[in-house]
Formats: structure tokens, C-alpha cells, sequence
């Protein structure tokens, strides 16, 4: 189940955006919208069960779409990505800034698999990985799985 989903320096987006979906506590209206798991360290939050993603034309609505399928393709071939010298396919920076190409596009993903909530964020460029981790928090408190730092000193990668 998805939580939020937030990017930057993607497309038509320069600045951060983030589709949270979090049901407001103060409007109790259309329970049967609204789902609420039992998270460790999330207690009583509710989670609606569906989103519309509306606005004018040329707003950003595909683009926040195709931001959410950059971020599955970039991790389908994540372990690819290692390699300074490859292209990375899925980034594609804010084009109206040419500065936004030197600087790192992000995904930042929040979900629920199997009753636990996870979180993953990347940041990169065409060329390389600047940031990439995945925390778990399975009884509410955070596990760090791994997370992967690019070392302009080592000018390699560093996994921990």
C-alpha cells in the first residue's frame, strides 16, 4: 500500500512535490474511504483507500505518474547502476533551469508490505547515484537495510 510518494528535479517538476496519502483526523467523514492498519509507531492513522489526481492542462498530473514509473524502472534495474560511466534511463531533470541538470533528480517512497512500513529514497543524476537507501520499521523503530552514498574522495560508491 502506498503511503506518499515525493520527487524534485524531475520533468516538470523543479521543486519538491509529494502525493501524501494521510486521511485528515479532524474530518471523520466517509470512513469507508479511509483504511486504518495497524502500523508500529503509526497508531490510529488513517490512510485513504484511493487518490484523483486533478488541475488544469500542462499541470503535472502525468508527470507525477511517470515520475512513480521512473522510480520503479530505476529500481528494477538498480544493481545496474553502479557504474559511473552507464546512463541512467529513468532520470530526467527539470529542463527549464540549466543547472537542474548537474543536480540530483529524488524519489522518496513510503509503503506498507506485509504489515511492515518501508521507506526508500534515491537521488541521482544521468550519470551517477548519489544517494540511494531503504529503511524498514517493523516495530515502529527504524532499521537501516542499506544505503548506498557515492564518495567523491573513493570515487566509487560506499555500502553500508
Amino acid at each position: 500500500m502506498l503511503l506518499q510518494f515525493s520527487v524534485s528535479n524531475y520533468r516538470a517538476f523543479r521543486d519538491l512535490q509529494t502525493l501524501n496519502l494521510a486521511a485528515s483526523n479532524y474530518d471523520k467523514a466517509l470512513p469507508e474511504n479511509c483504511i486504518t492498519p495497524e502500523l508500529p509507531g503509526l497508531k490510529n492513522r488513517r490512510w485513504v483507500k484511493g487518490a484523483a489526481i486533478y488541475g488544469a492542462n500542462a499541470s503535472g498530473k502525468s508527470t507525477l505518474i511517470e515520475a512513480l514509473e521512473a522510480l520503479v524502472g530505476f529500481v528494477r534495474e538498480s544493481a545496474k547502476t553502479t557504474d559511473p560511466q552507464t546512463p541512467i534511463s529513468q532520470i530526467e531533470p527539470f529542463a527549464l533551469d540549466p543547472t537542474a541538470a548537474e543536480e540530483p533528480t529524488a524519489f522518496a517512497v513510503t509503503f506498507v508490505n506485509d504489515g511492515v512500513r518501508y521507506e526508500y529514497r534515491v537521488a541521482a543524476t544521468k550519470r551517477l547515484v548519489w544517494h540511494e537507501s531503504l529503511r524498514a520499521f517493523p516495530l515502529g523503530k527504524e532499521q537501516v537495510w542499506f544505503v548506498r552514498e557515492w564518495s567523491d574522495q573513493l570515487k566509487d560508491h560506499v555500502f553500508s
